[in-house]
């Protein structure tokens, strides 16, 4: 090869470097999981149900498995009060803990929508969030209408939230409240193309 060709060569592989990192881009989406922690209510032996009567822990284990397997961040929101003031104290389930690359945030209140969340989120270029987590009428709740209010695309994945069961009927009467907020799309996990929303 002479030094032209070579020359050609080298130009030709910046090029379709940098295409590459072009088109793969920074990612522009997290998975928000709220109060998923083994707690007082049950989580970790109950696996509590979800708005599908399906067990919400397995509906979330195997969101976090295909979330994994993408650029995708994880993000976990842990409500910690009263007798849950210790976060070491109220892990996450096994199936579903926290590697190093994920993120936990601890608050004492009720919005997962923290202000230490909206600072990460601007800071790192998040503009879209998949909920999933416990309870549908109370944090989910919470976090779905703040997020769209703060002007967040979200996603809210249909086996990902839960409630105990007395509450089933408000939980999915406020699933069909999340799908007519603005920026909110409900989707069935089976629909959810996550290939598609690792890139802006």
């Amino acid at each position: 090869m002479n030094v032209r060709s070579f020359c050609g060569f080298l130009i030709g592989m910046l090029l379709l470097l940098t295409s590459v990192s072009v088109l793969a881009g920074p990612c522009d989406t997290i998975l928000l999981i709220v109060d998923m922690q083994v707690d007082p209510f049950g989580l970790g032996s109950g696996r509590v149900v979800n708005v599908f009567s399906q067990p919400i822990l397995d509906s979330v284990e195997a969101i976090v498995a295909r979330v994994r397997a993408t650029e995708i961040p994880i993000i976990y929101s842990s409500h910690i009060s009263g007798s849950m003031q210790d976060p070491e104290t109220v892990p996450f389930p096994a199936s579903i803990t926290p590697r190093d690359s994920d993120r936990v945030l601890v608050r004492t209140d009720h919005d997962p929508m923290t202000a230490s969340l909206q600072a990460l989120m601007e800071e790192e270029g998040f503009t879209r969030v998949i909920i999933c987590g416990l309870y549908s009428t109370h944090c989910v709740d919470i976090a779905v209408c703040n997020a769209s209010d703060l002007g967040y695309d979200v996603i809210v994945v249909t086996e990902g939230h839960g409630d105990v069961p007395e509450n089933l009927t408000q939980a999915s009467a406020r699933q069909y409240q999340w799908a007519r907020l603005p920026n909110v799309a409900v989707v069935r996990s089976a629909n959810l193309d996550l290939d598609s929303l690792k890139t802006p």
